[in-house]
């Protein structure tokens, strides 16, 4: 990676929403779902709306995903999701968080992040010119080459996200002042403190808080 790294959350920073949120949504407006994939969906994404999620509530509902694209079959989960990309996800992404990120790119490197499955980071990367290689999220583990439905490592945010962030940054040989991201969530606060310029992104009131007593920068 070049000399300057940026960091951005996709899920209500670059992206006007959750994108997991969002499918499941789009799937369910389809009948794609089952009563039950509705059910633990929809109490999912209650408790997001209040804010009452952690990363057990996360990973779960990972899972959930990774089990509907097991009973769908990859191809037609995939296939599902682009639809979805083109309609629901490209048109919340945010102008102002496209431009920092295009002029964040003209110094150096960037990487997209997400507590989603990293399909979902893929595909934004591929939308804004980002190599798949740098975009990270939740990953399903494999069985004989299938999906299993659980996930193959913990889902990256809160500590495990600094973790990654530590990581890059000490490959990349950057100096800290040439770091930045970007979050909207408490969740992103660990993430936060890696670099050596964080921005709170519509940020909720917790991190706004945190933000405004440590100095950071506020957009939103």
């Amino acid at each position: 990676m070049p000399g300057a790294l940026a960091v951005f959350d996709i899920d209500g920073t670059l992206v006007r929403g959750d994108c997991g949120v969002l499918f499941a949504l789009f799937c369910a407006a389809r009948g794609l779902l089952t009563p039950r994939e509705i059910a633990g969906m929809g109490a999912w994404g209650a408790r997001a709306l209040l804010g009452r999620i952690g990363e057990p509530e996360v990973a779960e509902a990972k899972r959930l995903m990774l089990r509907f694209s097991a009973r769908l079959g990859e191809a037609r989960f995939a296939e599902i999701y682009d639809e979805c990309f083109r309609s629901s996800i490209v048109p919340r992404l945010r102008s102002e968080l496209r431009e920092e990120l295009e002029a964040r790119r003209a110094d150096g490197a960037v990487v997209l992040i997400t507590a989603n499955l990293r399909d979902f980071a893929v595909r934004l990367g591929g939308h804004l010119g980002i190599p798949a290689s740098h975009c990270f999220g939740a990953v399903g583990a494999r069985r004989d080459g299938a999906l299993t439905g659980e996930l193959a490592e913990p889902v990256p945010m809160s500590e495990v996200r600094a973790q990654l962030v530590r990581g890059l940054l000490e490959r990349a040989c950057v100096q800290r002042e040439r770091t930045c991201a970007y979050g909207d969530s408490i969740h992103d606060a660990p993430m936060l403190r890696e670099v050596g310029r964080p921005c709170a992104v519509y940020p909720s009131r917790a991190l706004r808080v945190l933000a405004q007593a440590s100095g950071w920068r506020i957009l939103g």
